[in-house]
């Protein structure tokens, strides 16, 4: 039985003839009362009795209007009240009492408006129609408003129940290894167990849940939480409540919210003292500098148990701390207050807890937009604040700034964010507002501000945060260099084989991004690539549908690189001489039609296939053929082209004493004088020739469709100047197969041309780098 606390004082009335018993003609019971269940047991119980007859029960109007709102919104008072009414019928049915209902029906505004007493006017209003009634409420303000209207009242007060904490239906579904608990209708029950980072989700019994235990389970926790001191209802809404009861956190779901009715209590398994994590020294100053600090992690990971031991660790080193939760169930220490939200905004609790002036505060959980533009508010206000927020990596709880927080403040706002895994510090970042170019942007005209995140143990940035357009980028940096696609290889190449038409030094390519090469070249040709203007590099890039960032070569890796080629020239060399000449190693001579088609692989000035000036007759040189009775030879392949570019060693001036070295079936074999008569050789600006063929060279002239081939295999990979005569034509780098192109309308190509037209012999001569 309900022990009863009585605003009106029976002995003072006269209206009772005992302790324990009223005497009353009429009672008129409003929406609490009915709510709370106690009118049909004190009617049971005597406690309520007519002077005469039967007692008389009135209910207005008002009062199963507003229960079956609560129901209809699936809240538990309007259910348990309908019980009430249910069991007070029972009770006229039995003939214990009669019953009515009077007064009017409230309307939808009334009902709306019920807290600002509406609904209490209408049950006052159904009291006076009645002389000699008793008003019956749990609510003060209507008691005192009655009893200034002259109307009969009495407060009822229930006392606090007698269960305790650990008689709670739910405590047998726990054990010390429990962390949560989820009962379904018509599911067996189920838990989470083991420790933090290691949980195991099993069925802790073989029976299903029934709708009957769960409601039983709802009521229970519902009652104890109105009636504890440390247990209170966090939120209540339709098809939702949520529940603290003490250190479980309750939540309880029903239709329409879920598809049924589910209960699922969580409640800490662990309390870890902040000198357990190994933070460091580092971390601690940072922590207690009243910095901006998030705390990530994913469900479960132990963002919680280490935001308390940090407002515990803060506590103790003398500052103030508040915690600012929906709902509160972070456990720290009485001298933490623990602050929900006011009147339902969280707004609203910030601004009073400015007023309060905490040295930090821990915001648990930041979620929603609205829920940063708070952290950010208290943060710029110049409060410690530290705020918990669901990710799965370090980096994602900064994103989640983005676009909710101006991205020029965020450093301001939040410079430290804490990664919690499995229970430990997983990863700590320190965000750094800099003016500096992005990763993987070279132009200098590209700075701008850059929000860098480092690693605060290495020091090493891994982030990069800044707008592109009207993009902001979080952009991955610092990763291994040896880290390349496949297809920058092949795209290399292509760039290499277009700037070979324009360089005749070393180059380097190196790609930077998908869209964008970088081409180092020796000083005295940079501004060769770049053209007039920049009309060559521009040409360069639309060809390859790319941008060229056009940089200067060191002279070592000219030296290099000039190395390298003759490496490979030497290398293609040997393996032609091993083959025997059956391999053709030189790719520019095995080209399609398309470089020989038309000529059929001639020598250029001849329109058989005889090497350019070994026909007596048709050759430049003395036609009676006085230095050699024998034309030079080549030898061929099958379709008719030459494998092999003949070299000539020069003698003195007015004679070449030297002999033509031709490869013939794998073998060398010498032959006899050059035809070359002493009128090809004329006075250089170099003086005499010498007979060292590493100075000088002839080369063999081939024509195509395209392109003038000089072919000088000694001098492969290397500098070389090219003269007509005793003019310098131009300067190129011979390929790694022993070539030089020329286009065949350039001005180069027509000075040859012309050169062999006056008689002009062509050489080729190392250059001079």
């Amino acid at each position: 039985m309900n022990q009863k606390q009585y605003a009106d004082d029976k002995s003072t009335d006269g209206s009772g003839d005992g302790y324990g018993s009223v005497t009353v003609g009429t009672i008129v019971p409003d929406t609490g009362v009915i709510i709370d269940g106690y009118l049909s047991e004190c009617i049971a119980e005597g406690i309520y009795r007519a002077p005469s007859g039967l007692l008389h029960i009135v209910i207005p109007e008002a009062v199963p209007a507003e229960l079956e709102h609560q129901a209809d919104s699936r809240r538990d008072e309007g259910f348990r009240g309908l019980d009430e009414l249910a069991a007070l019928q029972q009770m006229a049915e039995d003939g214990l009492i009669t019953i009515s209902f009077a007064g009017e029906r409230p309307g939808p505004e009334e009902i709306r408006y019920a807290s600002s007493g509406a609904i209490d006017d209408m049950i006052r209003r159904v009291a006076l129609m009645h002389e000699d009634s008793l008003l019956l409420t749990t609510d003060k303000v209507q008691a005192l408003t009655s009893k200034a209207y002259g109307i009969r009242t009495e407060l009822i007060e229930p006392v606090i129940r007698r269960l305790s904490y650990e008689d709670l239906t739910v405590h047998r579904f726990f054990d010390p290894s429990t962390m949560s608990v989820h009962l379904k209708c018509g599911l067996c029950p189920a838990a989470k167990r083991g420790t933090v980072g290691r949980m195991k989700y099993e069925t802790i019994r073989s029976s299903v849940c029934t709708r009957s235990e769960l409601d039983a389970v709802r009521k229970e926790l519902r009652d104890f939480a109105e009636t504890d001191p440390g247990s209170y209802v966090e939120i209540e809404r339709e098809g939702a409540l949520v529940l603290q009861i003490r250190d479980m956190r309750t939540a309880v779901t029903t239709k329409p919210f879920s598809d049924d009715t589910e209960i699922t209590i969580v409640r800490p398994i662990a309390s870890v003292d902040f000198d357990r994590y190994d933070a460091g020294d580092m971390l601690r100053k940072r922590i207690l500098g009243q910095r901006g600090i998030l705390i990530a992690g994913s469900p479960g990971a132990g963002k919680s148990t280490f935001a308390a031991s940090v407002a515990k660790f803060l506590l103790e080193n003398g500052n103030v701390v508040k915690t600012m939760e929906s709902p509160r169930d972070l456990q720290v220490p009485s001298g933490i207050t623990q602050y929900a939200p006011l009147d339902g905004e969280m707004e609203n609790t910030a601004d009073i807890l400015l007023l309060v002036r905490p040295d930090y505060t821990v915001y648990d959980e930041v979620r929603k937009t609205k829920d940063f533009m708070i952290f950010a508010d208290m943060r710029l206000a110049g409060v410690g604040m530290i705020g918990v927020v669901h990710a799965t990596r370090a980096i994602d709880a900064v994103q989640r700034l983005i676009g909710r927080i101006e991205l020029g403040i965020i450093p301001q706002v939040v410079d430290t964010v804490i990664y919690i895994d499995k229970g430990m510090i997983a990863k700590v970042y320190a965000l750094e507002f800099k003016v500096k170019v992005p990763y993987g942007m070279t132009e200098e005209d590209l700075t701008r501000p850059v929000i860098v995140v480092s690693d605060l143990k290495t020091g090493k940035s891994e982030y990069e945060i800044y707008t592109y357009g009207e993009q902001v980028v979080v952009m991955p940096v610092g990763l291994p260099a040896d880290v390349r696609k496949p297809e920058w290889d092949l795209a290399e190449k292509e760039i290499r084989n277009v700037i070979s038409r324009y360089l005749r030094g070393s180059f380097e390519v190196e790609m930077i991004t998908d869209r964008k090469a970088v081409v180092l070249v020796s000083p005295s040709e940079k501004r060769m690539i770049i053209g007039r203007n920049g009309d060559t590099i521009s040409n360069i890039e639309a060809s390859l549908g790319m941008r060229i960032d056009v940089r200067e070569l060191s002279r070592a890796a000219i030296r290099r690189e000039s190395r390298r080629m003759k490496t490979e020239a030497r290398m293609r060399n040997a393996s032609y001489r091993a083959g025997h000449g059956t391999d053709d190693i030189n790719d520019d001579r095995s080209d399609s039609d398309d470089d020989y088609g038309t000529d059929d692989g001639d020598v250029y000035g001849r329109d058989s296939d005889d090497v350019y000036g070994t026909d007596d007759s048709n050759g430049y040189g003395d036609d009676n053929g006085d230095e050699t009775d024998d034309d030079v030879q080549t030898d061929r392949n099958t379709s008719g082209r030459i494998r092999k570019p003949v070299t000539i060693r020069l003698g003195k001036i007015g004679k070449a004493s030297g002999s033509a070295r031709i490869a013939s079936s794998g073998a060398s074999r010498e032959r006899p004088s050059s035809p070359f008569a002493s009128g090809w050789v004329r006075e250089t600006p170099y003086g005499t020739l010498p007979a060292d063929d590493s100075d000088y060279a002839v080369p063999t002239v081939r024509k195509t469709k395209k392109h003038l081939i000089l072919e000088i295999e000694e001098y492969a990979g290397e500098d070389v100047d090219i003269f007509s005569g005793n003019e310098h034509v131009f300067s190129a780098t011979v390929s790694p197969a022993g070539t030089v192109r020329i286009r065949i309308d350039s001005e180069a190509a027509e000075e040859i041309r012309n050169g062999f037209a006056s008689g002009e012999m062509i050489t080729v001569k190392r250059s001079e780098y």
